[in-house]
């Protein structure tokens, strides 16, 4: 299972704890000001899941720091194509590990979103020894 479906996953199994953005399109001003706005109507965290190949790393950053300034919670998940190998010798200074959820928040959605991953290990396990 690809990186695009279990972010889709999380960000659908999410939804109503979290509202949700699927970053398709990025105007800095405008896309910050909507994702403010939704954050200002409901209250809650915002989740974010946005395509690396897609945004470049400065605009994750441009975005994040212009919702950051008007200090509303928010969470990217950035969704990076590579295998596995690929993907663990990524330096750890390049990886986006940003927040701005309280401590408690964090663990929360951290936990939150292991429980996912290791549903979604299982899942393609069954479906790997399915295809044998």
């Amino acid at each position: 299972m690809g990186g695009t479906t279990i972010s889709r996953r999380i960000a659908f199994d999410l939804r109503e704890k979290y509202p949700t953005v699927i970053l398709k399109q990025y105007r800095l001003l405008d896309t910050a000001d909507k994702i403010v706005e939704l954050y200002d109507q409901t209250k809650k965290t915002i989740f974010v899941v946005a395509e690396a190949h897609q945004f470049s790393r400065d605009n994750i950053y441009e975005l994040y720091d212009a919702i950051r300034s008007r200090t509303r919670p928010v969470v990217f998940l950035v969704v990076q194509r590579g295998s596995k190998n690929e993907l663990k010798n990524i330096d750890h200074k390049k990886r986006l590990y940003t927040t701005i959820l309280n401590l408690n928040e964090t663990n929360e959605f951290l936990n939150e979103y292991r429980r996912h991953l290791e549903r979604y290990d299982d899942l393609e396990l069954k479906h790997k020894k399915k295809m044998r």
